[in-house]
C-alpha cells in the first residue's frame, strides 16, 4: 500500500511548481515517478515492460479481474491520480508550447546576427535549443507512457515552429551560396541548352554541346570556341579536385562554380538534418536503445539540472524496431517536408547553364550517401538517393546524346579544312571521358 499512497501535499508541486526552476523541476519529476509507480501498481497494463498481472504476494488477478484491482478504494484512487496526471499534462503542454516558440525565436535571432563568412556560408545549427530543451526529456517520457495522444500533440507543437525555421534558414543559406557562384556565360554561339527544364531535356532539335556548327573563315566563332575549350577544361579540373579543396579552386574573380556551391550547401544542410534526427530520437524517446519507460529513464539519468544530451553529430546503427523506424521517418518527413523539392530545385539551378556541372553534383550526392547505409538515417538516404537516381538518368541520357551527335558528324574532305569543329570545344580529355562512360 505504500507504493500506491501519495499524500495530497506531494501532488501540489504538479499544479504550482515552476517548470523553469531546476529545483522545482526535480521535485516535479520525483512526484511524477511516485505517481507513475502508483498507477502502474494499480493498473500494470500502463507499464510498457510490466507483467500482465501484479507480482506482489497477496495480489490476485489484474485490474478489472477482481482482487486488488476491483477494490472501490483503489478505483477511486486511480481516478484521482488520472485527474492529477491529465491536469499536469495540460499545464505542461502550455509550457512547452511557449518554450518551443521561445527557442525558435532565439535561434532565428542568432541566425540573423551570427557571423557571416563571404567565402563559405555556414548554418549555425540548433545546438543551444537542444541543450535548453533536453532537461525536459523526462517529462516527454512520462507523457509517452501515460497518454499517447498528448505525446503526439507535443511532437506537433515542436514540429510546426521548428520546421518553419529550418525552411527559412535553409533557403537563406542556399541564396548565400548562389551569391558567390560564378555567373554563367551567356554567349549563344553554341546554343548551349539548359540541361533540365521541368525535368526534361530541351527539344531534340536544340544544338548539343559537341555539335556546334562552324562557318569557314568565321574567326569570331573560332575564337569563342577556343574560349569555351578553356572554360570547360577549368570546369573539369575543379570537378576532379577533392571536395575539401572546392573552395580553394575559385576563379580570379573570387567566385565558385555551381557544383561547388551545391556541394557546400548540401554539406551544411546534411549535417543539420542528421543532428536534428538524432535529437528528436533522444528527446522524444524513439529508439529501442533508450530506456523503455519513465521509471527506467529516471533511474538511469542524473538529476534534471545536470542532465546533458550526448554528441548528436555521429551516425547511429539501424533501428531494430520497425514501428520506431516508421515513427522517426514520419516525423522527419513532416519536419523537412520542404527539403526534397528545395534540393531538387538546387540541382536544376546548378546544371541549368552547364550540364557538365552534373558530374560535380553527382559526386557530392554520392559522397554523402556513401556513409548512410547501415545507419538509422533513412530519411536522408532516401532523399539523396532519389535526387541521385534522377540526375544520373538525365546525365546518362545527356552523354548518349553527345556520343550520338559526334557519331553522326559528317566530315567533308577539304583542303586546309583543319580540325573537326566539335573537337575545338570538346571539354574533357580521353581519360576523363573514359571514366564518365564507365560510371554513367
Amino acid at each position: 500500500m505504500t507504493t500506491i499512497s501519495i499524500v495530497p501535499q506531494q501532488l501540489e508541486v504538479l499544479k504550482y511548481g515552476s517548470l523553469d526552476s531546476p529545483q522545482a523541476l526535480q521535485s516535479i519529476e520525483d512526484t511524477l515517478l511516485a505517481l507513475y509507480k502508483a498507477m502502474t501498481t494499480i493498473d500494470p497494463k500502463m507499464a510498457r515492460n510490466a507483467p500482465e498481472s501484479p507480482v506482489e504476494s497477496g495480489r490476485r488477478g489484474s485490474w478489472g479481474d477482481g482482487g486488488i484491482g476491483s477494490m472501490r478504494a483503489l478505483q477511486e484512487r486511480k481516478e484521482g491520480y488520472q485527474k492529477d496526471t491529465y491536469s499536469f499534462l495540460a499545464r505542461m503542454k502550455q509550457f512547452m508550447t511557449i518554450k518551443f516558440g521561445a527557442e525558435v525565436v532565439e535561434l532565428a535571432k542568432n541566425s540573423k546576427n551570427g557571423p557571416i563568412s563571404p567565402e563559405q556560408p555556414k548554418l549555425l545549427g540548433h545546438d543551444s535549443a537542444y541543450v535548453a530543451l533536453y532537461k525536459f526529456s523526462a517529462l516527454i517520457v512520462f507523457t509517452k507512457d501515460v497518454d499517447l495522444e498528448d505525446y503526439y500533440a507535443l511532437q506537433k507543437l515542436y514540429e510546426k515552429p521548428v520546421s518553419g525555421l529550418f525552411q527559412d534558414e535553409f533557403r537563406e543559406h542556399v541564396l548565400a551560396w548562389k551569391k558567390i557562384t560564378k555567373k554563367s556565360d551567356e554567349i549563344d554561339l553554341r546554343k548551349l541548352p539548359a540541361y533540365i527544364i521541368k525535368g526534361k531535356f530541351l527539344d531534340a532539335n536544340t544544338i548539343t554541346v559537341f555539335t556546334a556548327q562552324e562557318k569557314e573563315n568565321d574567326n569570331v566563332a573560332v575564337t569563342a570556341a577556343r574560349k569555351l575549350t578553356v572554360k570547360r577544361s577549368q570546369t573539369l579540373a575543379k570537378i576532379r579536385s577533392p571536395t575539401g579543396d572546392h573552395l580553394k579552386n575559385k576563379n580570379q574573380d573570387g567566385m565558385i562554380s555551381s557544383h561547388e556551391a551545391f556541394a557546400g550547401a548540401l554539406t551544411e544542410m546534411y549535417n543539420i538534418v542528421l543532428k536534428e534526427q538524432n535529437f528528436i530520437v533522444e528527446f522524444f524517446q524513439m529508439s529501442s536503445r533508450l530506456p523503455q519507460d519513465f521509471s527506467e529513464f529516471i533511474t538511469n539519468s542524473p538529476a534534471a539540472e545536470h542532465r546533458r544530451i550526448g554528441d548528436l553529430g555521429g551516425l547511429r546503427p539501424v533501428e531494430a524496431d520497425k514501428a520506431k523506424v516508421k515513427m522517426v521517418s514520419d516525423f522527419m518527413t513532416e519536419l523537412f517536408g520542404f527539403l526534397p523539392q528545395d534540393l531538387q530545385s538546387l540541382v536544376e539551378w546548378a546544371i541549368r547553364a552547364d550540364p557538365l556541372q552534373g558530374v560535380g553534383v553527382l559526386y557530392a550526392l554520392e559522397t554523402k550517401m556513401a556513409a548512410l547505409p547501415d545507419t538509422d538515417q533513412e530519411f536522408l538516404l532516401k532523399m539523396l538517393q532519389k535526387l541521385h537516381d534522377r540526375l544520373a538518368g538525365l546525365f546518362s541520357r545527356f552523354l548518349d546524346d553527345q556520343v550520338k551527335a559526334i557519331e553522326e558528324t559528317k566530315v567533308k574532305i577539304k583542303k586546309r579544312k583543319g580540325v573537326i569543329p566539335f573537337m575545338k570545344v570538346f571539354p574533357v580529355s580521353d581519360h576523363s571521358w573514359a571514366i564518365l562512360k564507365a560510371r554513367y
